[in-house]
């Protein structure tokens, strides 16, 4: 159990009606908002209270008021960062680990269909109307959302002179490079083609 004093502290401005997010979840947007709230609760010390890594105390314990507390507070944020019609549904769960868990089991867990969705979107990406940096910046925020439901396989040969990591990480940026060039307005066709390797360009 994680014994930091600090994680059960509460500032004074810390009330049950703060929101964590400034985009509240709407049932289709888990991979982004599931971030935010982590992102939120980590700057607050308080991501253990979701991960399970602080688990609830023992009635006995001197800590448990406390304990309960604080967890009702991250409670209270969680359910703030949600929209009024979903957070009703999940009002009832007894503590925040248990709502971030419904939460991770109802919408998080399908990966294949958000997977399917993301590259999808990814493959009619074009730059259209849009400034060349909104456009790479859509780009780069599908990439990311990818990554975080498939993320590339570590090294396991125990060997780390092997180059498989750093091979497969600029694999992957030369697809994204010819995936940002692909989408281009005729106006950039005259772009010089991307260095794939072989030294030869168009």
């Amino acid at each position: 159990m994680v014994e930091d004093p600090d994680i059960l502290r509460l500032q004074p401005g810390d009330n049950p009606g703060i929101s964590l997010v400034t985009t509240l979840f709407d049932g289709t947007n888990f991979l982004s908002w599931s971030r935010f709230v982590k992102l939120g609760l980590m700057a607050k010390m308080k991501l253990s209270f979701i991960n399970g890594e602080y688990k609830k105390p023992e009635k006995n314990a001197r800590e448990f008021e406390q304990w309960i507390r604080t967890d009702s507070m991250v409670t209270s944020w969680i359910l703030n960062s949600m929209k009024r019609e979903l957070a009703d549904c999940f009002m009832y769960s007894n503590t925040s680990r248990e709502l971030w868990k419904q939460l991770e089991n109802r919408y998080g867990q399908s990966n294949g269909p958000m997977e399917y969705q993301i590259k999808k979107e990814l493959g009619t990406t074009v730059q259209g109307t849009l400034p060349l940096s909104a456009y790479l910046a859509k780009l780069t925020k599908l990439w990311d959302e990818l990554t975080c439901i498939t993320p590339t396989p570590s090294c396991t040969c125990g060997n780390c002179t092997c180059g498989a990591t750093a091979e497969s990480a600029k694999i992957k940026e030369n697809d994204q490079l010819i995936q940002f060039l692909m989408g281009l307005n005729e106006a950039y066709d005259s772009v010089e083609s991307p260095n794939l390797g072989d030294g030869s360009k168009t």
